[in-house]
């Protein structure tokens, strides 16, 4: 298929559980036109295939990990590092349960176009993913998803407010964010004037 269609811009493998590094690493080298790429929940999936996508020189907009729970955190790292994905707009890392605050911040810094972060279950994750890399660097994040990071405080919604974050989130989930105690929904609808869907901390 990727040898046949070389011109292929959205590639949707999400939940095919056989598919492989390998494949994953023919298709992004062979499709270079891709900017829409889903990888959700392939449970072969390693290292090895993320670091493939990362060098791959492709100009995404839109990029799905959801529920690859066991990708190591040098993956993202390497994500971060590269710089043809300047153009992502949509990144949705729920579950992936080993990236740190460090690849985070990386993360917001080569991607300052994302409208659309999840971190949902991220649960390594602390303020400084917060604080130094969305509220510094996602100027225009419209979809923050934070739910059941336990680790998280009230000064990461400090630096939200004090960013411009506060203007430009639309929907914010901190669902589970147990240390967050300006969670509810009266005090996010006063602090983010613009947002219109909230799951606060319960």
């Amino acid at each position: 298929m990727a040898k046949a269609c070389t011109n292929l811009n959205f590639v949707n493998f999400s939940g095919c559980k056989h598919l492989t590094d390998t494949c994953i690493s023919v298709v992004v080298e062979s499709c270079p036109k891709i900017k829409h790429l889903n990888i959700t929940r392939l449970p072969k999936l390693t290292d090895k295939g993320v670091e493939k996508v990362a060098s791959a020189g492709l100009d995404l907009t839109y990029l799905n990990m959801y529920a690859n729970s066991e990708i190591g955190d040098n993956a993202f790292k390497a994500l971060a590092l590269n710089s043809t994905h300047h153009n992502l707009e949509f990144l949705d890392l729920c579950g992936c349960k080993h990236i740190s605050d460090d690849s985070v911040v990386e993360l917001c810094k080569s991607f300052p176009k994302l409208t659309y972060l999840n971190l949902t279950w991220c649960i390594s994750l602390n303020d400084k993913a917060i604080v130094e890399g969305v509220a510094k660097h996602l100027t225009n994040i419209n979809l923050l998803g934070l739910f059941g990071l336990v680790r998280i405080s009230d000064a990461s919604i400090d630096a939200l407010v004090d960013s411009p974050c506060k203007l430009s989130l639309e929907t914010l989930d901190i669902n589970g964010c147990c240390l967050v105690t300006k969670g509810d929904g009266e005090s996010i609808r006063a602090m983010f004037p613009n947002v219109t869907v909230t799951v606060w901390a319960s």
